[in-house]
């Protein structure tokens, strides 16, 4: 969360960005957005198929900030070194002065039984309302170490 806001400003990030990073993480670790993927939802929005992996990697690596200069290595050193001197933003407070809501007993998606038993991915992409190509089911213990509850 650190590096979020040593690099906010080039990143074009805000309070409200961080605030929701810190509650996507500990779901990202519970496996909830590999549910249900692939899915078809590009290509019902947009009307094209989706970019595939080696094109996006392609496009990040040629970009400007990530080559190899003098002036990029000193610039990722400096923000390297600011991570551990920077203080972070008091992220709880933020969360009530924007009126948040606090659910009284706050649980992550991937530790819900109804939320998995709603998302199970089926091989079928007509059943449900997700358009769903397929995927395993994701397995998830009720209590998993290093992972925080929502709640203060």
């Amino acid at each position: 969360m650190r590096a979020v806001r040593v690099g906010a400003k080039r990143l074009g990030t805000d309070l409200y960005f961080e605030s929701g990073v810190r509650h996507y993480m500990p779901e990202n670790a519970l496996g909830t957005w590999e549910v249900g993927g692939p899915t078809t939802h590009v290509r019902d929005v947009a009307g094209v198929e989706p970019e595939d992996f080696l094109t996006i990697a392609r496009r990040y690596v040629n970009a400007a900030d990530t080559r190899r200069t003098a002036g990029n290595i000193l610039r990722q050193i400096w923000e390297f070194m600011l991570i551990g001197v920077v203080p972070m933003h008091r992220l709880d407070r933020f969360d009530r002065r924007q009126q948040h809501p606090q659910p009284a007993d706050p649980r992550f998606s991937g530790e819900s039984a109804i939320w998995r038993a709603e998302h199970t991915a089926s091989g079928d992409p007509t059943q449900g309302r997700f358009g769903v190509i397929g995927a395993d089911p994701v397995s998830v213990s009720p209590t998993r170490p290093g992972i925080r509850r929502l709640s203060s």
